[in-house]
């Protein structure tokens, strides 16, 4: 008859080949097993504390004792419980001197004054008049600008700009002043002029860039693909005049966005100077262009 039994700890198991009788009987063994285990089981758990507990300070071997023996977290302690300390004697008004290797408790002598100052030779070296006096300055006292770190230099740089820059009340400008896009407020103007932008004979693709100038002269040679960059961004408005020397000479292709009135652009003369003029308000994603003269002589 086969025995099996369970892999952990021994119970006897049932087996298919077996009787039911027999098995029956092996069943029995290990429900007996089972309870000698779990009895045991119970038993040793009795002997043990919850997960969760706490204990009394008396519990823990010597905490009682040594913690008898510590001060509060919050103590205090008076001078007299100081070692090297002795107060006896003290009054109001004294103060402690050291003595030897302890601090007693003494009332300032007149010994210790010497005609009325006290006695310089009873001040630490570093507390003597002479030594405050070489150490410090007087309380009213002045200072020459090479004393204060890299005042002469800042002040050369500063008087320096100065002198560079232009008067409130006006003056003569020697270099380009760039406003970046900034608002020029109620200027009043009077002998002004445009930047050219001279490119002398052209033909192929040609880039007439706004900040080059936006007053271009040109002499056509051939077929020309213009176009214009950098214009004003939107919200400004911005121009451009081309005085364009043989337009007709080559076919023109005009800046992508080129508006003409009545929609078609106009004929430039073969030999001779046309003038025209575009304008934007969008960036140049629109150009609205006019011939504001044609074979001008």
């Amino acid at each position: 008859m086969p025995t099996p039994v369970t892999p952990n700890r021994n119970y006897p198991n049932v087996d298919p080949a077996n009787f039911l009788d027999e098995d029956v009987l092996r069943l029995v063994d290990a429900v007996d097993m089972i309870d000698l285990d779990v009895a045991a089981l119970f038993t040793a758990v009795a002997g043990k504390a919850a997960t969760v507990h706490g204990h009394a300070q008396s519990d823990i071997t010597g905490l009682v004792s040594d913690l008898a023996g510590k001060a509060a977290a919050g103590h205090t302690h008076a001078l007299d419980d100081l070692s090297d300390v002795n107060t006896s004697g003290a009054a109001s008004g004294h103060f402690l001197r050291l003595s030897g290797s302890a601090w007693i408790s003494v009332e300032f002598a007149a010994s210790m004054i010497a005609s009325g100052t006290i006695d310089m030779a009873r001040l630490a070296s570093h507390l003597a008049v002479s030594a405050l006096n070489a150490a410090y300055a007087a309380a009213s006292h002045t200072h020459a600008q090479s004393n204060i770190t890299n005042l002469v230099a800042d002040l050369a740089t500063l008087t320096a700009g100065i002198a560079a820059s232009l008067a409130k009340a006006g003056g003569t400008m020697t270099g380009p002043i760039d406003m970046a896009d900034q608002e020029l407020v109620r200027p009043k103007v009077k002998d002004y002029s445009m930047t050219l932008n001279a490119r002398g004979s052209i033909s192929g693709a040609q880039d007439f860039n706004y900040t080059a100038g936006n007053f271009v002269t040109a002499t056509i040679t051939g077929a020309t693909q213009i176009s214009i960059t950098n214009p004003p961004a939107t919200g400004s408005a911005g121009a451009m005049v081309m005085q364009l020397t043989n337009g007709g000479a080559g076919a023109i292709t005009w800046p992508t966005g080129t508006k003409w009135a009545g929609g078609i652009a106009p004929s430039l003369t073969v030999s001779g100077v046309d003038v025209l003029i575009f304008t934007t308000i969008d960036a140049g994603t629109t150009w609205r262009a006019a011939l504001s003269m044609k074979d001008s002589k």
